[in-house]
């Protein structure tokens, strides 16, 4: 499929709002609920290019009845190839370094859960968290969805994809409706996170098969999410109980202005015009989106890595700290060192597995 840049300036955008959220959780930036805002995006980006992938491999089957079982058995090979290295990685690392620093979780008792990417039942279930894992919660939600959509993609009928795939959008919404509340973990469950990779999968079928549809889309999509946006905003500005604001779900909301924007992007992204070009196109965020799946992995472990190092604090104290000059000069090191370590990574262990993914179609 085409590649379009702005998505990593996305993902760039969607793995700060995580980082940020985990290095500088102070009330009025905790709000804002920014680390779940980040992954939602990541959802719906990963449920577009997911679908697309799929949906083209399953345009090309109709058309030179290529075997449906090569789709799919191409489809996991490149998944594992581009999930797995890292993910093992990081969990060899926690496992050689237990002994060294604090984890913040019996890792003994994580691990099971980890290895088999179901941690997000796993913290759902103890109404807990997993330490310096908490964040790989979302990366078991990702595979989870990987066994059962590409089977629904590939052998459902397209004529009847639409249908399902919103089926699977409002199993999401009403899920998050229906689940309680009182227990912090409630939004990491597959189910609840249905509807921003359902969206994102929306999208990819037209993509695929309609692409003007989308520019119809854009009329609905547009108005649509500046609308959301508005509601989001005043709801988190303290107006919310003051005067009557719909409560949709956080998830569904980011999911919808993600949406938009990504309907936009396929819309104008070959646009010279490109009104957000200076942004979306910056080539800083799309060099930090393309290391994007390495900056999440490693994030969580570098303060309490290099703070004793450095700094002579662990993740706890950098944490708990306000804002500061001192503060500020902790994230930037940290986040430098964050770069540094995921280009690495990137360069000597993730490319060399992605160049496998050459070797398989689709």
């Amino acid at each position: 499929m085409q590649y379009i840049k702005q998505l990593d300036s996305l993902r760039a955008i969607a793995v700060l709002f995580v980082i940020f959220h985990h290095w500088k959780p102070v009330p009025h930036v905790n709000r804002f609920s920014l680390g779940a805002m980040g992954v939602y995006i990541f959802f719906v980006i990963s449920g577009f290019l997911i679908s697309s992938i799929l949906l083209f491999a399953k345009k090309d089957h109709e058309t030179n009845h290529t075997s449906k079982k090569t789709i799919l058995k191409s489809f996991y090979l490149r998944r594992v190839l581009r999930i797995f290295p890292l993910y093992y990685f990081a969990i060899t690392l926690g496992y050689i370094l237990q002994n060294h620093i604090n984890l913040y979780v019996d890792f003994e008792k994580l691990l099971p859960y980890l290895a088999t990417f179901t941690t997000n039942y796993y913290f759902l279930f103890n109404e807990t968290w997993g330490g310096l894992f908490s964040h790989f919660w979302s990366l078991a939600v990702e595979e989870q969805f990987y066994l059962i959509w590409p089977w629904i993609l590939v052998y459902c009928h397209k004529k009847y994809l639409p249908v399902v795939i919103i089926i699977f959008i409002f199993i999401g919404i009403g899920h998050q409706y229906l689940s309680n509340y009182e227990i912090e973990q409630v939004g990491i469950s597959t189910l609840s996170c249905f509807d921003a990779l359902g969206l994102g999968s929306l999208l990819a079928f037209y993509y695929v098969y309609n692409p003007p549809t989308l520019i119809k889309f854009q009329k609905v999509f547009a108005p649509l999410g500046i609308i959301i946006l508005v509601l989001f905003l005043m709801k988190y500005l303290f107006l919310y109980g003051v005067i009557f604001i719909p409560n949709l779900p956080l998830g569904t909301s980011m999911a919808i202005m993600t949406t938009a924007l990504i309907n936009h992007f396929i819309v104008h992204h070959e646009n010279k015009n490109f009104k957000e070009a200076f942004f979306f196109k910056n080539k800083i965020l799309i060099w930090i989106g393309k290391l994007s799946y390495g900056l999440y992995v490693y994030h969580y472990f570098i303060p309490e890595i290099f703070g004793p190092i450095i700094f002579g604090q662990n993740t706890q104290t950098f944490k708990n700290q306000n804002f500061s000059l001192n503060h500020s000069l902790q994230f930037v090191t940290y986040l430098l060192i964050t770069l540094f370590i995921s280009f690495i990574s990137y360069r000597f262990l993730e490319q060399r597995f992605l160049k496998l993914k050459n070797l398989f179609k689709y």
